[in-house]
């Protein structure tokens, strides 16, 4: 099997991120949580916000899911990727 390409892991990771508890997440904070450098957070979770997935909050530069992409979770998405 090829190794997936570390962009597609590193979006994966963050999207993970979200949580009913965390739902609102900056750069920094979702940094600290996966190891992954702000810069590459920062590059990746603007092209997740630039595909219609996350909102970003301008006044305090956090990110979310988009209501439309989890109905009824409001802006919160399933922790498919852990099994909860």
């Amino acid at each position: 099997m090829t190794k997936p390409s570390s962009t597609l892991a590193n979006a994966i990771q963050l999207m993970d991120c979200f949580s009913k508890d965390e739902p609102y997440l900056g750069v920094r904070e979702a940094a600290r949580m996966t190891g992954i450098s702000s810069s590459t957070t920062g590059r990746v979770l603007a092209s997740l916000k630039e595909l219609g997935l996350l909102v970003q909050d301008m006044e305090t530069r956090q990110y979310a899911w988009r209501e439309r992409c989890w109905p009824g979770q409001k802006s919160t998405p399933p922790r498919w990727m852990s099994g909860e």
